[in-house]
């Protein structure tokens, strides 16, 4: 079974271009191997990394607006995140809290770990 799933994967891979024809690792499948290796311990993620790695190549995944319908707490603001650094200015960082929010959407809920879990 196992060998099934890894030749599937392998062909998959292949067809989406993610192993050039010569069986070496294109740029997109040297970012899936980067965050594989980075999740390993994970394996619940790799199917999110997968899907975040399309949709960020077909630039679906973004920071910008869908639609002025949509509403929301991330659909507001500038997506700066204001940080304080030691002498107490105020700095800041240029993240998005939509794409966040639009990564976290990726994510089983159940991989999450939320603070102090009692088992």
């Amino acid at each position: 079974m196992e060998e099934i799933l890894a030749n599937t994967w392998w062909r998959t891979l292949q067809l989406r271009n993610f192993i050039n024809p010569d069986h070496t690792l294109s740029p997109w499948g040297i970012g899936l191997s980067n965050g594989l290796e980075k999740l390993t311990g994970y394996p619940d993620l790799f199917d999110s990394l997968y899907v975040g790695l399309e949709l960020i190549r077909s630039k679906f995944l973004n920071h910008e607006d869908f639609s002025v319908k949509y509403t929301g707490g991330p659909m507001h603001g500038t997506g700066i995140i204001y940080t304080f650094v030691t002498d107490g200015r105020r700095g800041e960082k240029t993240h998005s809290l939509r794409l966040s929010c639009r990564m976290l959407d990726l994510v089983d809920e159940n991989s999450i770990s939320m603070g102090r879990t009692s088992k």
